[in-house]
């Protein structure tokens, strides 16, 4: 029987589809990595559909097996600000996230979105120095533009800001808003920030009666972002706290949504925030004896959870899909409670810090290749103390 030649077999290939369904179930490293193998390979990892696949890949899975925890630091330390935690342990598996602190300035993380980080950079508590947004996973990030508000700088002034998604036009946006600072609530300028066009632009204000409430908790949620209002002509918790914020990303426009009567009238102690429950906006409430969550569906409130666990005197940090509560007790620790079954456990008895934000940690492509008009700087590797934000990406690769 004649042989066939092996010069003669032609390479098994398969289509481009069929590359792109198995690379975007791979770990963010190794898709870099096989970025590098062929011109073929990168350029389906570098085809906006890839990246638009595996960020939905990604948000279907609804993994929170990891958050990624933005915590405090010593003024004189050179501590990373963010870690890598294990949700069921807050264990501590990656700090090595690209960025380390100098001790002439500090950062507030003002949101979590789709993988990218939104920070400001303080030279002092009141200067506004930088605003940046920073992909840990990919260690690489760009400086935003300081907006106008920004500008107005001294003891009297702070600036607010939240990052959100635009999921129609795969865009960040960030609304920042100043306010005086032992003054009102109510913001006295409000400007968006959109990363395609790399510019600020200043949006009317139908306030009517209703207040922000600045430096609070913020969520996002399907192309809204959520925050707290507030009503000082309102005297009574009942009052105090009538409203939430909401923010569309897509058409920029800013609505209130009036929130359920507080339980106890008179229990001037109480915190409300919103949070995530299940894939709907929701709201906890957190009194000294017991804690409610509220669910929002077709713009009615709805009593989800009542459970007797004092919440005041501690840290609220994250809750999770399948109903466990992690927050820092009254002496330090974290503890996870499960608010169907009403019982709890210590999972990290030694961590004594408080984080500033946590979020589910998400691997994603955003802020890759950079934008226009934006220089796109790789963060240092982790034995190098500061950021040295003024090297073209193109002298790093």
């Amino acid at each position: 029987m004649e042989k066939k030649n092996k010069n003669t077999l032609s390479k098994p290939t398969l289509p481009q589809e069929i590359y792109a369904q198995i690379l975007v179930k791979l770990p963010i490293k190794d898709i870099l990595r096989y970025r590098r193998v062929s011109r073929l390979w990168r350029s389906i990892i570098d085809d906006p559909h890839f990246k638009s696949m595996h960020l939905k890949n990604i948000q279907n899975k609804q993994n929170e097996s990891h958050l990624l925890a933005f915590e405090p630091h010593e003024r004189r330390s050179t501590k990373q600000l963010c870690t890598i935690r294990r949700a069921n342990t807050f264990r501590k598996v990656c700090n090595d996230l690209g960025i380390k602190i100098d001790r002439h300035t500090h950062y507030q993380a003002m949101g979590y979105v789709n993988g990218v980080l939104c920070l400001n950079r303080y030279t002092s508590k009141t200067d506004l120095d930088r605003f940046f947004l920073w992909n840990p996973s990919i260690k690489k990030g760009l400086e935003v533009p300081l907006p106008e508000l920004a500008k107005t700088r001294g003891t009297y002034f702070e600036v607010d800001c939240a990052l959100g998604y635009d999921p129609i036009t795969n865009d960040f946006k960030i609304v920042s808003s100043l306010h005086l600072k032992y003054g009102s609530h109510l913001p006295t300028y409000v400007e968006i920030f959109t990363l395609s066009k790399n510019s600020w632009k200043s949006i009317p204000m139908n306030i009517g009666p209703c207040y922000w409430y600045k430096n609070t908790s913020k969520v996002y949620l399907n192309g809204v972002i959520y925050w707290m209002g507030i009503d000082h002509m309102k005297t009574t918790p009942k009052g105090k706290f009538p409203h939430m914020v909401s923010f569309d990303v897509n058409n920029e426009v800013i609505n209130y949504i009036n929130l359920p009567n507080c339980e106890l009238i008179n229990d001037y102690e109480h915190e409300r925030f919103p949070i995530i429950l299940n894939g709907s906006i929701a709201l906890m409430e957190i009194f000294h004896v017991f804690t409610n969550i509220w669910v929002m569906k077709d713009s009615f409130w709805s009593k989800k959870y009542t459970f007797n666990l004092q919440l005041i005197d501690h840290k609220f940090l994250h809750l999770k899909n399948d109903g466990k509560l992690l927050f820092i007790g009254e002496k330090g620790g974290v503890y996870s409670y499960n608010i169907e079954s009403e019982e709890h456990e210590v999972i990290a008895k030694s961590y004594k810090i408080t984080p500033l934000l946590i979020g589910v940690y998400v691997e994603s492509f955003m802020l890759l290749d950079g934008v226009d008009d934006h220089i796109l700087f790789n963060l240092p590797p982790s034995d190098r103390v500061g950021v040295d934000w003024n090297v073209p990406i193109a002298n790093l690769l």
